[in-house]
């Protein structure tokens, strides 16, 4: 920060009584102080702060959740036997039998008719 001499403060002093004059002769109210407003703008930026923070937890939880999950789930494929990833592929069976027995009965049965 500069160091400004006491005569511009003067100066700057002077400009603002000016303001202020100039201000309320036009019969408009006084600004509010210039602490109130930094107070009303350090609580809207707290506000915002605190919106952030929240959102920012609510993401760390669902990638800690995420994580969580895929660890959880890979604990558990650990605990199954190797001979269950390991299994011969089943024959395939046919949807019916059918014995030579049966197929001849039914060439017969048509026959008849």
């Amino acid at each position: 920060m500069r160091h400004v001499s006491k005569p511009c403060l003067s100066r700057i002093a002077q400009s603002l009584r000016r303001a202020r004059f100039a201000h309320a002769s036009l019969g408009i109210t006084d600004l509010p102080p210039l602490d109130s407003t930094r107070k009303i703008i350090a609580l809207d930026r707290l506000r915002l702060l605190s919106i952030a923070y929240y959102i920012s937890g609510v993401i760390g939880a669902a990638i800690v959740s995420f994580l969580l999950f895929h660890f959880f789930l890979v604990l558990g494929m650990s605990f199954v036997p190797p001979e269950a990833w390991n299994q011969p592929k089943p024959t395939p069976t046919p949807a019916y039998t059918v014995s030579p027995g049966v197929v001849k009965l039914r060439i017969a049965q048509r026959r008849a008719e």
